[in-house]
């Protein structure tokens, strides 16, 4: 402890301490915030993980990378604030990535505990995103997803997340289901890559009636695995509607005026989205009917 106490009084240790704290001083509870929110992020990560036995060390070492990059990259834009005080003075730039570093980890809590079970209804997550830009950010943090990038997150889905819904017969409904999804994202982006055109009718159409046949394609195979009808048509009842609430997503995409490329990475992500809202809806449903069994 004294010794300690002595490496702190040395000037040159104080001088550098000193100055972080003058240059840091006006953002010290949004650092603060933010690095508790990368600890929150970390630990309800880690416990999906191990609820779906995929759990690793590199979860840990990804959250001590991601400390590193976000701080240094405050740290840098900080500095660069600093060293052009000459000329203007402001720390809008610094404010500005910390509000959008903050709101990208409270995201991704959400979309945790989302999928640890708790409901987060979908507006709040809309209101978030709808706040952020990322594309701007994609290059710095790493972020930009491919196709390959969501066929693994699909697979991984059927590997893991269906391992925990208890009825034989819905599993294998739903590995149809994503198998099936998984060749849409693919269908997609051969149609949006290799036809390229800005006529929004055209691109609306294509992929609609690529939803049309997947669901017929889906019927069949179902059909094929002998699954009973009665189960079938109770699991559509619920499935088409949210089916058609996707379908209208992506016509207002479709219809927008963003350009080809970003109506493609949008209307992927509704779509991944809409595929993890059947898996969790399912997993509720389970655990409401094993709750009132329980009780009967």
């Amino acid at each position: 402890m004294e010794y300690v106490l002595r490496v702190f009084e040395m000037w040159k240790i104080k001088l550098i301490i000193g100055s972080f704290i003058m240059i840091f001083s006006p953002f010290k509870v949004s650092i603060v915030i933010l690095f508790v929110l990368i600890i929150i992020d970390t630990i309800t990560a880690c416990s999906y993980a191990i609820r779906i036995r995929k759990f690793t060390s590199r979860r840990f070492q990804k959250a001590v990378k991601k400390i590193v990059v976000y701080f240094t990259t405050v740290f840098v834009v900080r500095l660069l604030e600093v060293g052009v005080a000459t000329l203007i003075q402001t720390n809008i730039a610094t404010r500005l990535i910390l509000s959008f570093l903050i709101l990208t980890e409270a995201i991704s809590i959400l979309e945790n505990l989302t999928l640890l079970g708790l409901p987060i209804p979908n507006v709040v997550l809309k209101l978030m995103l709808g706040s952020l830009n990322l594309d701007k950010f994609d290059d710095i943090f790493g972020k930009e997803f491919t196709n390959k990038t969501y066929n693994k997150e699909i697979d991984d889905i059927i590997q893991y997340q269906l391992a925990f819904i208890n009825d034989e017969t819905m599993r294998k409904l739903l590995k149809i289901e994503f198998e099936e999804w998984k060749n849409v994202l693919n269908l997609i982006d051969v149609q949006i890559t290799d036809y390229n055109s800005e006529n929004q009718d055209l691109l609306f159409y294509r992929i609609s009636s690529l939803i049309d046949v997947t669901k017929k394609s889906m019927l069949d195979k179902w059909t094929d695995e002998d699954i009973k009808q009665d189960i079938i048509n109770k699991y559509k009842n619920c499935h088409d509607k949210i089916i058609q609430t996707l379908i209208e997503t992506i016509k207002m995409i479709c219809y927008s005026n963003e350009s080809i490329e970003k109506k493609k990475k949008i209307i992927t992500e509704n779509i991944m989205t809409f595929l993890y809202k059947i898996i969790t809806d399912v997993q509720k449903e389970e655990q409401i009917y094993r709750i009132m069994n329980q009780k009967a």
